[in-house]
């Protein structure tokens, strides 16, 4: 997890804008007489330029815990993904696919398991169905910084992508791609 960064608004908006590329939380210093910036992220507060230094620190250890609580993909209770400091909001069916890959986060979940989770969720779960959710679910979920590879014959993994301020469950794993089939088929 990256150390809370502090940054002069509106001086430097180009700073923030790297930042919050990045996934960096971000504690925004207003200068007086300018409009707070919009905030954009789980990880970003705000404070007026002279704030008392109780408030900032105050502030800067709440932005450290939520930086924690979001180093790692989650669904919260209303069914929203939240990663490094993003949010997606997902459909109930998504939130049992997301829900399968989250608990094996860069492991192959078999396509089967996701599956029989959909259908003990009384949801579509043939293999059209499951593919089309992987499709949506790879769209929603690449702003955030993570991606759905698919591991030919055998399921899905769930990991950050490299270079988008992601990184992935554990330190050095990275999102496994798919290896060419045994028969000498190409890959799907």
């Amino acid at each position: 997890m990256r150390e809370v960064q502090v940054v002069r608004w509106p001086t430097e908006r180009t700073r923030l804008d790297a930042l919050r590329r990045d996934g960096v939380p971000c504690l925004i210093v207003v200068a007086s007489g300018t409009a707070v910036p919009t905030l954009q992220r789980t990880c970003e507060d705000w404070v007026r330029a002279g704030a008392d230094a109780s408030e900032i620190r105050a502030r800067l250890s709440s932005l450290r815990a939520r930086a924690i609580r979001d180093h790692r993909p989650s669904v919260d209770e209303e069914g929203i993904l939240r990663f490094r400091g993003s949010l997606a909001p997902l459909t109930s069916t998504e939130v049992v696919v997301v829900t399968a890959l989250l608990e094996y986060v860069s492991t192959v979940v078999e396509r089967e398991a996701i599956a029989a989770r959909l259908a003990a969720a009384n949801r579509s779960s043939s293999r059209n169905a499951l593919d089309l959710h992987i499709m949506r679910l790879r769209k929603k979920l690449r702003p955030l910084g993570l991606s759905i590879e698919t591991v030919h014959g055998r399921g899905y993994v769930l990991g950050a992508i490299k270079g988008r301020g992601g990184v992935p469950s554990a330190p050095g794993q990275g999102v496994p791609r798919p290896s060419a089939p045994r028969d000498g088929t190409a890959a799907s």
